[in-house]
Formats: C-alpha cells, sequence, structure tokens
C-alpha cells in the first residue's frame, strides 16, 4: 500500500464573495504553476531567451566602447562652389579646379547636362528697379528674364525645370517701387527645384520640414564636411545665389550699373571705395563629443532583438492556453464554476512573473557596466526601463491571448501567432524608410505593440547617445523640436495597446467561443441583461411537470423537484437534425439515463444542457437558470463527465480532486476529504500521487467521474461513463453513482441495456434524434416485454413438427418465427 505523499495546497481566504473569489485565483495559479513546475525545460527557456539575448548585447557592449571626438573646428569656405573671377566680391574658392563658369557643367546640375551659360534665371515682378539688381547675373547665365508676378513665375519655373537654375521672387509689392533706396526691408525668395540636382542616396529633397535630423546624433552632422553636407546649399548654388544678390542690391542701392562684363571696373570701384571684404562662411565648431557605435546601430534594431528575446514565450503562451481549450479542458473548467476573468486573470499573472524575471534579469546585465565603466544603458534610470518593459511585456501577453480564443488547435495558433506577432515591427519599418512622420502617425502606428516599443527603444538610445539617458524629468520632453515623439507617449501606447487587446481577446471569445460555448449577441456589451444578469425562472416554471399524453411515456411524479427540465430542445448540424424537439423532465435524488445507439443525439443534448454547444431551438431550465440567457449561473452547480477524459496530464489523481473541488466551492478541509473518499470509493488509492498520464483508459474514466462528482454538484452530467472500463470497475461505479444520488440530479447516457436497468430511476431511450419513450425500468420492460427467443440447431434428421408439439405443451405462446434447412 502507498503512502500518502503530504501535497502543497494555495492558501485559501476566509468566506464570502471577495474571498471565494481570491481562493479560485489562488487555485488557478496553484495549478497553471505546478504544471509548468513539470516542465523544467520548457520553464528554463521561458526565462532564458531573454537573457541570453541580453548576452549578445553584453558582448557587442564589451567589444564597442565610445569613441571620445576633441571639440570640431571647420576651415572658413566661399559661397560659390567655383571660380567667377568677373565677380570680384567673391571669394576664390578650395576648389581651384572649378574655375570656368562659362563652359564648366556645373556640379549643381547633378544628372543635368546643360551648362550653367545655357540655363536661364528668372524673376519677379517685371520691375526696372528690381532689373538693375538682377542685371549682374547676366554675367553667368545664358537667359536672366522677369514675369508679372509670383504666380507667372512659379508657372514658367514649372514649364521650363530643366533649362531654368532658380527662381528669384521678390516680393510683389515691389512691383511699383521707383527707388531702390525707399526698400528698408528687402523681402526676396529664392526657389530652386524641389529635387536635389546632387541627390544624397534616396534623400533626394530638400528637407526644408526638418529643423534637426529625423535621427539625431550626439555629433556634429557630417562632421567630415566643412560645407554642411547634404542637403549642401552650398554645391547646389543657393549660397552663390543668396550672396550675390545681397551684394548686387546694395550696389544698385548705390546707384553702380552693371549691365556686363564691362562695367566689372564699377564694382571694383565700389569695392576700394566702400572696403567692402571677401565674405567667407564657416560652421560653428562642436564640443567634444562622445560617438557610440553601438548606440547608432540599436537606436535602429534593438525592435529586432527584443522581439527575438520575447517570440519563445510569446508563442509558449498561446500553446498553452490553447492546449486547454483543444482538450476542452477550459470548457469544462467553467462548466465546473470557473469564471472567465479568474480563467485570464491567472494566465496573465503567471506569464507576467515569468516575464518580469526576465526583464528583471535584462536590466541587471544591460545596466550594470561589466567590462568598463560604459553599459548599454549607462545613463538611463532603471526604473524608467522597468516600467517600459513591464508595459512591453504586458501587452506581449494580452495580444497572445487574442489568438488563443481566434483559433481551437495549438499549432495553428502558434504558428499564426508567432508570424503576426513578428509582423508588427512592420510599421516601424515603414516609418524608418519615410522622410518625415507625424506624431499622429506615430501613435497610430504604435497599436501595434512591437513598433511601439521600437519607437520607445529609438528615444531611450537618443538619450543614451547624448550621455543623459531616459529619466523621469525628460519621459515626455520631445526628443527635437521636429519629433514631438516622447517616451511617456510610447509607455501610455503600450498601456492602451494592453488593454485593447484584452478587451479584443475577450469580446472574440464571447462572440465567436468556437467549437465549444454558447456565443453573445455582437452587440452584447450593450444590453442591461449582460451587466445586470438574468432572473430566475419563477417557481410556477420550475416546478411546472411535463404533460404529455402519449402511452410510451409514464406520467411524471408529482412529489418530486425536476432539477432539470428539457423544452421543445433541437439542434441541427448542416442540414440534419442530431437532436429534435426534445421535452422531458429530470429529477432531483433520481439517476435518469439517455439510452440509445451512436449517434442517438445523447452526447449532443448533454453537450446543449452543459453550454458547450448551442441549442438551435429551444431551451432548457436547470436549477432555475435558462441555459439560453444565464449559462453562467448554471454551471456554478454543475459537474461534467464528457465522452473523452478531460483530464490534466502532469497532475496527479490528488490534485484533479483536489482543484475540482475548490473550484466548485469547498474549503480546503472539505477538499481534502473529498480527496480521501472519492480515492477510497473508486479503489485509487495506489495511484492518489500518479500522474494522470500514467493511468489505464479505465483509471481515468474513474477519476473523470470523481471529478464530476466532487465539491457537491447539484446537477452531474456524465456522458458514457463506464466507457473502457473492465466489468468489476463498471460495478463499482455502478456502486458509487447510486450512494452518490441523493440531493443530485444525475443524467447518465449510455447504449448499455444492463447499465440503464441497474441504474436508472428514469430510463429515456433516443433514436434518431428523437424522445421515443420515457419511464421507469418497469415501465418500459412491461410495454415493450416481447419474451425470449429460442435458437434451435437443427441435425439433418430433425423433425421440426414434433420439437415444436413438444414445446408448446410448456410454452403456449410460442411461435416459429423461421425456419432454415440444414
Amino acid at each position: 500500500m502507498s503512502q500518502k505523499k503530504r501535497i502543497k495546497y494555495p492558501a485559501s481566504h476566509d468566506e464570502g464573495a471577495m474571498g471565494d473569489t481570491a481562493n479560485k485565483l489562488l487555485l488557478l495559479n496553484w495549478k497553471n504553476w505546478t504544471l509548468q513546475a513539470r516542465k523544467p525545460f520548457q520553464t528554463t527557456l521561458d526565462i532564458l531567451l531573454p537573457v541570453l539575448i541580453s548576452l549578445l548585447l553584453l558582448y557587442l557592449r564589451s567589444q564597442v566602447d565610445p569613441e571620445l571626438h576633441s571639440t570640431q573646428y571647420y576651415e572658413p569656405f566661399c559661397t560659390a562652389p567655383m571660380s567667377i573671377p568677373d565677380l570680384p566680391f567673391l571669394c576664390p574658392p578650395n576648389n581651384q579646379s572649378l574655375h570656368d563658369p562659362l563652359s564648366m557643367i556645373l556640379s549643381l546640375t547633378g544628372g543635368n547636362s546643360t551648362p550653367i551659360s545655357q540655363m536661364s534665371l528668372i524673376y519677379s515682378p517685371d520691375n526696372q528697379e528690381i532689373a538693375k539688381v538682377m542685371n549682374v547675373f547676366k554675367i553667368a547665365f545664358h537667359d536672366v528674364r522677369a514675369e508679372k508676378n509670383a504666380n507667372d513665375l512659379t508657372t514658367a519655373f514649372k514649364m521650363n525645370s530643366k533649362t531654368t537654375f532658380a527662381g528669384i521672387q521678390f516680393d510683389d509689392t515691389y512691383s511699383n517701387i521707383t527707388d531702390l533706396k525707399k526698400i528698408k526691408n528687402f523681402k526676396v525668395t529664392i526657389r530652386f527645384p524641389g529635387e536635389l540636382r546632387i541627390p544624397n542616396g534616396r534623400d533626394s529633397d530638400w528637407q526644408t520640414e526638418f529643423v534637426y535630423p529625423p535621427l539625431q546624433e550626439p555629433g556634429p552632422r557630417y562632421s567630415n564636411s566643412s560645407t554642411g553636407a547634404f542637403p549642401s546649399y552650398h554645391n547646389e548654388g543657393f549660397l552663390l545665389l543668396q550672396h550675390v544678390l545681397a551684394v548686387s542690391f546694395m550696389l544698385s542701392q548705390d546707384g553702380v550699373v552693371i549691365n556686363g562684363k564691362n562695367d566689372i571696373a564699377n564694382v571694383v570701384e565700389w569695392i576700394m571705395k566702400t572696403r567692402f571684404p571677401l565674405i567667407y562662411m564657416q560652421r560653428f565648431p562642436h564640443y567634444e563629443w562622445y560617438k557610440d557605435l553601438l548606440m547608432e546601430v540599436l537606436k535602429l534594431v534593438m525592435g529586432v532583438f527584443m522581439i527575438l528575446s520575447f517570440l519563445y514565450p510569446c508563442i509558449n503562451t498561446v500553446r498553452m492556453i490553447t492546449i486547454e481549450k483543444e482538450k476542452q479542458l477550459k470548457e469544462s473548467m467553467k462548466i465546473m464554476g470557473l469564471s472567465n476573468w479568474l480563467h485570464w486573470t491567472s494566465w496573465f499573472i503567471k506569464y507576467f512573473i515569468y516575464m518580469f524575471i526576465a526583464v528583471c534579469l535584462m536590466l541587471i546585465i544591460l545596466k550594470i557596466p561589466w567590462f568598463s565603466k560604459y553599459s548599454v544603458f549607462t545613463y538611463s534610470d532603471p526604473s524608467v526601463l522597468l516600467l517600459f518593459l513591464i508595459f512591453y511585456t504586458s501587452s506581449t501577453i494580452t495580444f497572445s491571448f487574442i489568438f488563443c480564443t481566434i483559433f481551437s488547435k495549438a499549432n495553428r495558433a502558434t504558428m499564426v501567432a508567432g508570424v503576426v506577432w513578428t509582423l508588427t515591427i512592420i510599421p516601424y519599418a515603414i516609418y524608418l524608410q519615410m522622410d518625415s512622420t507625424s506624431l499622429v502617425t506615430k501613435l497610430l502606428m504604435s497599436f501595434c505593440s512591437n513598433s511601439a516599443m521600437s519607437f520607445a527603444f529609438e528615444i531611450i538610445f537618443t538619450y543614451e547617445g547624448i550621455g543623459e539617458g531616459v529619466q523621469w524629468s525628460n519621459m515626455f520632453q520631445p526628443m527635437s523640436l521636429d519629433d514631438g515623439n516622447r517616451l511617456g507617449l510610447m509607455i501610455m501606447m503600450l498601456m492602451l495597446d494592453t488593454v485593447i487587446y484584452l478587451l479584443v481577446a475577450l469580446y472574440i471569445e464571447a462572440v465567436f467561443p468556437g467549437e465549444y460555448g454558447v456565443p453573445l449577441p455582437w452587440n452584447f456589451p450593450f444590453t442591461m441583461s449582460y451587466w445586470r444578469g438574468n432572473p430566475s425562472i419563477g417557481a410556477d416554471l420550475r416546478d411546472s411537470l411535463l404533460s404529455i399524453d402519449n402511452e410510451f411515456f409514464e406520467k411524471e411524479p408529482k412529489d418530486l423537484v425536476a432539477g432539470v427540465q428539457i423544452r421543445n430542445l433541437r439542434k441541427v448540424f448542416g442540414t440534419k437534425a442530431a437532436v429534435e424537439n426534445l421535452s422531458m423532465n429530470m429529477y432531483e435524488n433520481q439517476i435518469t439515463v439517455l439510452l440509445g445507439h451512436n449517434g442517438a443525439g445523447k452526447t449532443t443534448t448533454l453537450s446543449m444542457l452543459t453550454g458547450m454547444i448551442t441549442a438551435t431551438r429551444g431551451t432548457a431550465i436547470i436549477n432555475g437558470h435558462d441555459i439560453r440567457r444565464d449559462m453562467n449561473s448554471v454551471r456554478k452547480s454543475m459537474g461534467i463527465c464528457p465522452q473523452h477524459d478531460v483530464i490534466f496530464e502532469d497532475l496527479t489523481v490528488a490534485e484533479h480532486l483536489y482543484f475540482y473541488s475548490r473550484l466548485k466551492g469547498l474549503s480546503k478541509k472539505k477538499a481534502v476529504e473529498e480527496i480521501e473518499t472519492y480515492i477510497e470509493l473508486m479503489e485509487l488509492t495506489d495511484k492518489r500521487n500518479a500522474k494522470a498520464s500514467t493511468l489505464s483508459g479505465g483509471m481515468k474514466r474513474k477519476l473523470s467521474v470523481c471529478v464530476a462528482l466532487c465539491g457537491n454538484s447539484k446537477v452531474v452530467m456524465l456522458d458514457e461513463p463506464t466507457s473502457g472500463m473492465d466489468p468489476s470497475a463498471r460495478r463499482a461505479l455502478w456502486d458509487l453513482l447510486l450512494k452518490q444520488k441523493k440531493g443530485r440530479t444525475i443524467l447518465l447516457t449510455t447504449h448499455f441495456m444492463d447499465e440503464a436497468d441497474v441504474l436508472g430511476d428514469r430510463i429515456a431511450i433516443m433514436a434518431e434524434g428523437e424522445l421515443k419513450c420515457c419511464g421507469s425500468s418497469f415501465f418500459l420492460k412491461k410495454k415493450y416485454g416481447a419474451g425470449y427467443i429460442m435458437t434451435i440447431a437443427k441435425g439433418p434428421n430433425c423433425d421440426e413438427g414434433k420439437i415444436t408439439t413438444l414445446l408448446k405443451t410448456f410454452i403456449r405462446e410460442l411461435e416459429v418465427c423461421w425456419s432454415i434447412q440444414p
């Protein structure tokens, strides 16, 4: 005889509504953790995979330290990208190879092969005083012409964009100016083509929508370029036009006339007279800075590392939850008292704890400077990072819940969830390819949690790159004037994602429960009955008798309470009616047997009564509650043993009985007593601490029946409970059911006549989905008693007549059904 193994059961709270809820939550967590503890490899992988990715980042950190750059100074440069000796107020450019503006093909024109000497310059408005300012450009350009106003200039530029170098748009109020000296505030707009003539890779426009670079770095932009590089106002000729235009305006105001090269002497004289200097430009120096190549890379790819870190925990969450759904364990628990919100809460708590442990280990690895004074998160506040990662993992868990509700098969759910979860980074990848993205667009993209996470890490590593790190003080500060995104906003979006994903999962489960479960109407959140519940059925209906005027139905007892009342129940699959207009009562303290061959509709009837499938028409009243409107109340007093075993493979026999007894509301003490009672009654003493996966088929059926009975279930549904049992085990189960029927309404389905005869207080025979008769065993025997059939094997010399005469002397009503010659 095996010794009792002490099982560590979860602590319990005081009785009452809150105590009962807390006890069930503790119970579910105990079940989840017990099952997980028996999968050590899976448990280790859930936690260590994020740690392994963090170790990879730690290795990269050890190989790449920030590089200190000294203060950067830049050489002065001229505004002209080439030499124009005919304009003596321009300094000579650094690049002396570009010295002939009349014959060279400007670098300004990029892919355009038209020399500048053949290009035009247009301006507006058309005014003689303005023409004096523009005449200086005739030295370099083929044509300098005027347009009437700004609109005409724009139209002309668009029509001749390939041969027009630029447009100079003076204020339209200058159209009537007669003296340039009256202009106190010189207003002019220089118009260039929208696309650069010297593009830089995929960036081909001026990016005037930005004040700062979209991806900011701690050092200066294009630190090796003295002229500021892309978009190059120098190489494109913008600075040249701006410089010449300003000097020409001053010359014209002083009365210096320039109509061509012959008037250059006037310019030289003016320069000598006014001591006009040569003007150079110089980039502002940049103070010393650290260039951290790792930060620049992680800013863009950290999202991918995080997806790899939590891919397995995500799909494992989906797999574990969906397995319970696939094996009908979830529906069985719901039938026996499990609230839906407790189910999801327990799973959330389990995986939140796993991911929280993983996140804490990640932060320890990435925050502590192990090999030098630098870590991956050198400057950031770890509490801010922890808050961000907590909400990211929370959104990951509730995202997984969605696929648990959509699919009923674990393998399919796991595969689709992994693919879709990975693809939620696509909005962020699209953002990286866009020149500019508004804050609203980023927030919309952040409804995909992995995109929100990637935006957040971009902010985090931007702050790390400038040596500030993310702090509580800068959580809601924009990264720049151009980018209003903030880490605080991304954390709020992850919070919102968590809630939205959860609501979507709950809604899908309620409206599309899948193969098992009763769907709610699509607008159920807006119905009063959903929030306030449905009233119980009145006593007049609960106690009403079923009146069927048929010789094959025994009269209903008047002194018993009907625990289950079925009214016109019908279920159609496609075009075939599995159950047709079933009406009957089942009474407390009795076992009602549904007898019929396979396909008669027994299991379908039981599934409708338990809410595993919804009825096409009709209803049933169970303990005063309508299965159509109040299935949750129906299930509070129900136990079920389905046709197949719904047991947890890695829980022991004793743990099963404890779990379901507590789930049905028993106290811890009474649940332990239930274990001893049913283990002894079903002769499972030697298997009390054996996992369910090690039990034989017959023992699993015993355990399933005990699960249905334990916890004082008032209504017990047993679908062919003795299938797979040997004769002695069947007899033991019959004795148990006969002892346990007091105070219960038991419905049992079978196709064994002897089982129905022994157990059935009332027997209902079904065929082709219809109820053919119903009554006690005695009633049915009397109604259908057809005697006995005797089979006699005849030899070659048998005298059939003599044998018949002899038998009739003992059996007067003997009839010969058929006779076959040997």
